[in-house]
């Protein structure tokens, strides 16, 4: 009788609050945990526990100069590349050696990396 009643307590509790509600509250000070926001490369010592992932990713950028990272939407993909990938590379490669581009596609995803690659490089693209 006691299980039954805890678990109609806690289906009542819960109940209680809207997922709006519980989606507006505001975080804790000092929270690591941002929500349904992402991670970006701010958050880096915020972002933790995939230390095994980001040495392969960047392994796997190493040996192939190319990284494709796919995953299902809001699984982590953006705040593993921005807080994990991109702060690890900056600290093995040094910053200067690494050029950030950060932008969300739109309908053509070439035309949207072409405007948001800095100027320096654009002359690349144009003997192409």
């Amino acid at each position: 009788m006691c299980r039954y009643f805890t678990a109609v307590v806690n289906q009542y509790i819960i109940a209680q609050h809207s997922e709006a509600e519980i989606h507006s509250r505001n975080l804790k000070p000092g929270s690591p945990y941002l929500g349904l926001n992402k991670f970006e490369p701010g958050d880096k010592d915020k972002f933790f526990g995939r230390e095994k992932w980001i040495i392969e990713l960047s392994n796997d950028l190493e040996n192939n100069n190319l990284l494709l990272l796919l995953g299902a939407s809001g699984s982590g993909k953006s705040s593993l590349v921005q807080a994990g990938l991109i702060p690890y590379l900056s600290d093995q490669w040094g910053a200067s050696q690494l050029v950030t581009i950060i932008f969300v596609p739109d309908n053509n995803p070439f035309t949207s990396f072409s405007d948001n690659f800095p100027k320096k490089y654009h002359s690349m693209f144009n003997n192409i």
